[in-house]
């Protein structure tokens, strides 16, 4: 579940909950909800994740989805 999202200085932070340790957290970016890229692999330790993700400002519509493994 995603939980509280922000934007700053070009940064989305988020965090996830409900995971539980051994999970593997992959992170996706999207310009066109068709073709996903990963951008980013967590290890789980605990049931929350916090994870910052630099925005490309050149990139307009910039989607994200997180993919539990």
């Amino acid at each position: 579940v995603f939980g509280g999202s922000s934007v700053s200085g070009g940064k989305l932070q988020t965090s996830l909950s409900g995971l539980s340790i051994g999970e593997t957290v992959v992170i996706y970016s999207s310009t066109d909800l068709k073709n996903w890229t990963p951008i980013r692999t967590n290890a789980v330790d605990g049931s929350t994740l916090s994870t910052t993700i630099t925005i490309n400002p050149a990139m307009k519509g910039q989607y994200f989805r997180a993919v539990v493994q």
